[in-house]
């Protein structure tokens, strides 16, 4: 998902599906900011390098409209981009799931992990582990001096200790407190929304992550018997 082509478990791990839900990764380079800019390069570069393996990559409808990734990776055999429709159904459970089963609906998208479960749910994966989804940001979020919402942001992969920083969107506008707390509060629904569906569908999740701010999945600690010899990731 995301930024993970740029750690070193990319290569080791050479997964089949790859997700991306952030506009950062498909608007106009002048409608983001430059550090996005700068960061998904790195990261289309790192794929099309390093990517010897049949390698799927997920993004939403609308961006698959734009062909910007399409381009990208044009000449790569091994590199498919697929669509994801991720339009949000708000309604009825029955129709809500006729649309989910079709690939027609899902959860809001307000984190690129709901995405990614979802449609691992829909594959026809019955056992699904999370893992480095501390989701913890309100533990650091604070307000300057001038009024800036700040937090420390980290990922499992970070090699450096990050610091406190302004919160910003992917246009470069500072987040308000009122539209940080919001859009966090989507993306935890979304996630108890997922879990609703996997046990329609038969399918656990488990979240094997140490830290973490997500409540609904079952925690599950990963130990050598967790999984077989082959893991499909």
């Amino acid at each position: 998902m995301n930024d993970f082509a740029l750690t070193e478990m990319y290569d080791i791990l050479m997964p089949k599906f790859y997700f991306l839900a952030d506009s950062a990764y498909w608007l106009n380079e002048c409608d983001i900011n430059i550090d996005n800019v700068e960061s998904r390069k790195k990261v289309f570069e790192r794929i099309k390098n390093n990517t010897t393996w049949g390698l799927t990559i997920f993004i939403p409808t609308y961006a698959f409209r734009t062909q910007i990734l399409q381009k990208e990776f044009t000449g790569f055999e091994n590199i498919n981009v697929c669509p994801m429709n991720t339009y949000n159904f708000i309604g009825f459970d029955s129709i809500k799931y006729f649309l989910y089963k079709r690939n027609l609906a899902m959860p809001q998208v307000q984190n690129v992990l709901v995405s990614s479960l979802f449609i691992t749910i829909n594959l026809g994966y019955k056992e699904i582990y999370v893992l480095g989804a501390d989701h913890d940001w309100t533990k650091s979020l604070c307000v300057s001096t001038n009024n800036q919402v700040c937090t420390v942001e980290t990922h499992f992969y970070d090699k450096e200790e990050t610091n406190l920083k302004p919160w910003k969107k992917t246009t470069g506008e500072q987040y308000m407190m009122h539209e940080i707390l919001s859009d966090l509060s989507k993306m935890f629904k979304g996630y108890f929304e997922v879990e609703k569906y996997a046990r329609m569908k038969g399918a656990n999740i488990y979240n094997s992550s140490d830290t973490t701010f997500i409540d609904v999945f079952e925690r599950r600690k990963l130990d050598n018997n967790t999984f077989s010899n082959e893991i499909d990731v």
